[in-house]
């Protein structure tokens, strides 16, 4: 059972009764963009592998054609008494735009409608694409006149850190805030250490971004 090791762990086990995948899919499927149907991204389950690791846990998956599939997910448990932790209490004001302009790239529609709604009702100005090609396209229309690149490091065709470099050179005040749900793509994140671009790990909630873009952009 790769990932697995001693201890006390609770198992999550989800099981349906479909076609089930042949074991050349099955070793496959946790690779983000992976998918045996052309009209799907693939990227689902790379980032439910992605939050199983950030949880100190591991997910197996048994499956054959014709009789299902069972996934199986373990976290770690724990004997400890949980203590109730007051709520901090601030306003989301102090994150709040003005009018800057934030050029948003995810391949994902349902996250770029997300987050351009909390951004724009925040005061910050959207512009959304859908890759890298699109966001080349619309900054040279737009004249490079963007305050922030928030973009996914993962698209189908330039990654967000060649998308960043390739707008910097065009507009070198622009900032960079890169995202990404599949924290096991450990190649990455020297580049963008050393590149000094900042990042936010999917999922994140609505303060995340608000203090992360306003931090940026500043």
């Amino acid at each position: 059972m790769p990932g697995a090791r001693s201890g006390s762990f609770v198992c999550l086990m989800v099981s349906d009764t479909g076609i089930g995948m042949r074991k050349e899919v099955v070793n496959h499927i946790f690779e983000p963009y992976y998918s045996t149907k052309k009209e799907r991204l693939g990227i689902g389950l790379s980032v439910v592998y992605g939050i199983v690791k950030q949880h100190n846990g591991w997910i197996t998956v048994d499956s054959l054609p014709g009789q299902g599939t069972t996934f199986k997910i373990y976290l770690p448990a724990s004997d400890e008494v949980v203590m109730e932790k007051e709520q901090d209490i601030f306003s989301l004001d102090l994150f709040k735009g003005n009018k800057e302009r934030v050029l948003l790239v995810d391949d994902d529609k349902s996250v770029r409608d997300v987050v351009k709604r909390i951004l724009e009702i925040n005061g910050y100005i959207v512009t959304e694409a859908g890759s890298s090609q699109e966001a080349l396209f619309i900054s040279e229309a737009e004249k490079a006149s963007f305050d922030l690149l928030f973009a996914d490091i993962i698209l189908p065709e330039k990654d967000g850190i060649t998308l960043a470099d390739a707008l910097i050179e065009k507009n070198p005040k622009i900032k960079v805030l890169l995202s990404s749900g599949y924290p096991q793509n450990q190649s990455k994140w020297d580049e963008i250490s050393t590149k000094g671009y900042n990042f936010i790990l999917k999922p994140f909630g609505l303060t995340n971004v608000f203090e992360s873009c306003k931090k940026r952009i500043k």
